[in-house]
């Protein structure tokens, strides 16, 4: 019998709020996940300036289905899983970008140079497939102290239009991973402090 009533936290530490950055991490081989953890991600790389205010949860929440008699009384509910995604914008359409979302390739012409855009100009293509890969990633709360990291995600990037300009939308959705001991679809961390390379 309960005589008091406790707290499951009584700190304002695990507000998950705001973005400190997102960062993407190598594509894992579906055989490995087995065996990883979170040490085990590699070359994490930020995608560095996100046009403010783009970044949004945008996972569905679980749904109930209710069976009723003929009275409209539920006698038996079951209820269906979400999912767990979240976007961004990123303000950079550089040559690394393009090649790495958009599975860009380098274009080049039958001159020396394109005249009109001068000498030093890189070209860079894409749009001949679906540009949609898996990796990890992880969203960085805005003090770095806390991190969502989806393990396995599928990315889809693709251009928008974004503060009268052109921006890089990209939507990260956590695929499924079977549960480890150090290891989970979806994984939140606390009292992180973040290793950037000088």
């Amino acid at each position: 019998m309960a005589n008091t009533i406790g707290y499951f936290h009584t700190t304002l530490d695990a507000i998950f709020n705001g973005v400190g950055d997102v960062v993407t991490f190598d594509t894992v081989i579906d055989a490995s996940y087995g065996a990883l953890s979170l040490s085990g991600l590699a070359n994490g790389k930020s995608l560095g300036n996100l046009y403010n205010g783009t970044a949004k949860y945008t996972g569905s929440a679980p749904t109930i289905t209710n069976l009723k008699n003929e009275q409209g009384a539920a006698v038996y509910s079951y209820p269906e899983d979400g999912t767990f995604s979240f976007e961004v914008v990123v303000m950079g359409l550089n040559t690394e970008n393009v090649v790495k979302f958009l599975k860009g390739a380098t274009v080049t012409s039958s001159d020396s140079s394109i005249s009109w855009q001068g000498a030093g100009a890189v070209h860079t293509g894409f749009g001949d497939a679906v540009a949609s890969q898996f990796m990890p990633v992880s969203w960085l709360n805005r003090e770095k102290t806390m991190a969502v990291t989806f393990p396995k995600a599928l990315v889809v990037a693709t251009p928008i239009d974004q503060e009268k300009g052109i921006g890089l939308k990209l939507t990260f959705t956590a695929q499924l991973i079977p549960k480890t001991a150090t290891m989970n679809t979806f994984i939140i961390s606390s009292g992180v402090t973040v290793n950037y390379t000088a």
